[in-house]
This record gives structure tokens, sequence and C-alpha cells, in this order.
């Protein structure tokens, strides 16, 4: 059982509110409820519960199996029924499962809009994980709301498409970076992850993210935390790779992680931003992350709902 643990690892690490893409058997529900309920010290846990897949496709050992797009609605409408936050598409294959081909779309066009039409009349967002190019363009074409991971993965490399930026762009729709571990531990120029991609597409992979944000897209700041030994009090990690070693924005990277990423989630109106009226969650850090971006490392308190909830990575509940 290493949910609860987790969970407290994170609120430790200053994360006030998660999303979980992906359990088995509802296990992140019961654990959100109990939080909820206030029987537990943890953060605000947005739950997928099980991805939506295909036989034999990315996850299946603990998703729905859907091959047919009646299939899909009924699996939708069956997450909804057992009280999901939001719905999670396993869009294309992935890293996770042998067998599984990130670069191929595991759905049509009319498997894609089925979800996305399903979710949003009951009223939820779905998130889809998408490496391939094709994956992507029909994510985009169908209007899932947030788009995992966008390597933009064909042909054993990377082919990074404009005009698919552009339609994401006019969409408004988001993407979720979900970075492995291996990203921050890791100097740049030192990357190798042979499995997920070879040494010579990291570097076209940073490139498709920094093109990504200079043409306007939405890019919330998340890890794969869960997968490819991704910890859950490692996203400050990420964030210093985003900034020092991409170059990217510290203001624009802080936005991904808070006010981006509630608005992401459906949750803008109540977190995200320290703005009156909204719900008082805050860090107090040693530092200031907009000129040291390590700042986020030194978590002295922790507010959530206005409470200290941790001090100096102690637990005050």
């Amino acid at each position: 059982m290493r949910v609860t643990p987790n969970a407290q690892l994170g609120l430790r690490s200053g994360l006030t509110t998660v999303r979980d893409c992906g359990d088995r058997n509802y296990l992140s529900l019961e654990l959100r409820d109990f939080i909820n309920a206030g029987n537990l010290a943890g953060p605000r846990i947005v739950c997928s519960g099980p991805v939506i897949t295909t036989t034999a496709g990315q996850l299946w050992w603990s998703g729905i199996e859907c091959d047919t797009d009646d299939e899909l609605r009924r699996a939708v409408r069956t997450l909804v029924k057992n009280r999901v936050d939001f719905i999670k598409l396993m869009g294309s294959g992935g890293n996770a499962t042998p067998g599984s081909n990130p670069e191929v779309s595991q759905y049509n066009i009319s498997g894609f809009q089925a979800v996305t039409d399903d979710a949003h009349r009951m009223g939820k967002k779905v998130a889809a994980h998408v490496h391939g190019v094709d994956s992507i363009r029909l994510a985009v074409q169908a209007g899932i709301d947030t788009l995992e991971h966008v390597p933009f993965r064909t042909h054993g490399t990377i082919e990074y498409d404009p005009r698919l930026v552009d339609e994401m762009i006019e969409k408004d729709l988001v993407v979720s970076l979900a970075m492995p571990a291996t990203w921050y531990r890791l100097r740049a120029e030192d990357m190798v992850d042979v499995r997920a991609h070879p040494q010579h597409l990291w570097t076209q992979r940073y490139d498709t993210i920094r093109r990504m944000f200079e043409a306007g897209v939405k890019l919330v700041v998340s890890s794969d935390q869960g997968s490819t030994s991704t910890r859950i009090n490692e996203l400050a990690l990420l964030m210093d790779f985003l900034v020092r070693e991409l170059e990217l924005p510290a203001l624009d990277m802080l936005y991904g992680v808070t006010g981006l990423a509630a608005e992401a989630l459906g949750i803008d109106e109540e977190l995200g931003t320290l703005s009156p009226g909204k719900i008082a969650d805050l860090v107090v850090l040693d530092g200031d992350p907009m000129t040291d971006i390590t700042a986020l490392q030194r978590v002295h308190l922790v507010i959530k709902d206005g409470k200290v909830v941790v001090r100096d990575g102690a637990l005050m509940w």
C-alpha cells in the first residue's frame, strides 16, 4: 500500500492538489474521499480512475479495455457513475507495456470523438496520453482537453508540426508535459533512455517543448509520477530542469504548475492563484523561485485550506 505514504510525501513537498491519471480498482478515489472527509492528511486528489485503453494496449493490465465506439462510451459512463473527476484515454501506445507502440494511435477519430463527446456531455474533461503525431492530431481534432506528453514521434524520429500546434492554440487546448524522472536526474547533454527515446531524439524532444512554449501553447508542468521511477516529491527537480537546462522563464513555469494547472483541471475558480475568495493554499519557501528556482526544493511551510499542515517537512495534522 504505497498510495497513502505517496500522497503524504507529495503534501510534505508542497503539493496541496495533485492529479492522478490512472489507478487500479478506483483506489485513488477511495484515498481522495478519505482525505476529503478529514480522516487523513494529504493533498486534494483529482482522479481519473482506471484508464481507457485497447485490448493489449498501453496499461491494459490496470485499465478498461475498449475496442469499439460503443465500448468506449460505456467505459466513460461507468467511470462517471463511479464518481471520477475526469477521463483518461490512452490515445497512443506507450513505453510501459510490452508490445505497445508509442508511435501508433490506439483509436481512430470516431473513438476519440466518442470519448470526448460523452465525457463532455456529462461535464467531465478528458486527458489523452498521446506520443505519436497521428494520435496527437486525432486528439486535437476531437477536442481533447489536455494532451499528455506530446513528443511528436513518428517513424523512429520526432517531427514537430507547427500547423497542428496552431490548431491546439486555436482550440485553447492544454499540453501537459508529464515528464519522466530521467529528464531531471541527469544533465540534458547526458540524457539517455534507450527504451523511451534513442539518445539522438532527446535534443529534438527538448526543442519541441521550447517551440510549443514560444508559439503560445498552454503548457502545464507535470511529471510522470507513478511510472518510469518518477517520484511524487520531485516536481521541484523538474522545475529546475525546465528553467535551468531548457532555459524556459521561471514565471511561466511557476504559472504552469499553479494557475494554469488549476485551469486545466477546471478548478481555477477555487484554486491555483492567490486571489480574494479563493481557498488559501500556499507554500512558504526558503528563497525566491523567480530568481532561484531551487527554492522550490526548500519548503518551510505548507498551508492548505488556510491551515499549516507541514512545517519543515513534518506533518502537523
